[in-house]
């Protein structure tokens, strides 16, 4: 699958015992501070490390390919141009916003999990949105890269153009994708939490 690298597959016929299967709701068996994460909080949270990689290397990619490069039909190079000079600043901003938020909450919880404090409803909610912003933020930096690059990017040679499929790929899983706005929001308004989980 573009943007993960994941491959599915199928095994049939196969016995597998019940101590060889791990639930992902279970209760923790070690007691140490990294099994007493919730589990889907260390794996989304990793999860969401990746759009922002991916938003990195675009804006990288972009700076790179502007600084030397004159597009046909302008007579300077990207670089010079202010339309470029703000969509770079805007991608680079909403990336490090993002970036800043996603660690400071997984720092949150880590720091709740290591002094024996339950994660609250709320702060799963937090978690959970700051892993959806990252993911927005990120697709947001590369788009605003892919089309400051115009006919640079689409070609299959250049990383914008992977960086622009994989950050959409990314866009569509579950753990990352915009319904968890409206999950949180639920939170956020007093109301039942639903689906929320970690």
């Amino acid at each position: 699958m573009r943007g993960t690298g994941s491959h599915d597959y199928e095994i049939g016929d196969l016995f597998i015992p019940a101590d060889r299967v791990i639930r992902l709701d279970a209760p923790p068996r070690v007691a140490d501070p990294l099994y007493l994460m919730p589990q889907m909080a260390l794996l989304d949270s990793a999860m969401a490390a990746v759009p922002l990689g991916i938003a990195r290397t675009a804006i990288d990619a972009f700076v790179d390919l502007a600084g030397g490069k004159t597009s046909h039909g302008f007579a300077d190079a990207p670089a010079n141009r202010l339309t470029i000079q703000a969509d770079v600043g805007r991608a680079e901003a909403v990336l490090r916003a993002a970036r800043t938020w996603l660690y400071a909450s997984v720092e949150e919880a880590w720091n709740d999990v290591r002094a024996g404090r339950p994660i609250s409803v709320r702060q799963t909610a937090l978690l959970r949105l700051a892993r959806a912003n990252a993911l927005t933020a990120s697709v947001q930096a590369v788009d605003l890269m892919y089309g400051a690059a115009a006919g640079s990017a689409v070609y299959g040679k250049s990383p914008l153009d992977r960086c622009f499929r994989d950050v959409h790929v990314a866009a569509q899983h579950v753990a990352l994708h915009g319904s968890n706005y409206e999950i949180c929001g639920r939170v956020m308004l007093g109301l039942p939490p639903g689906r929320l989980a970690l």
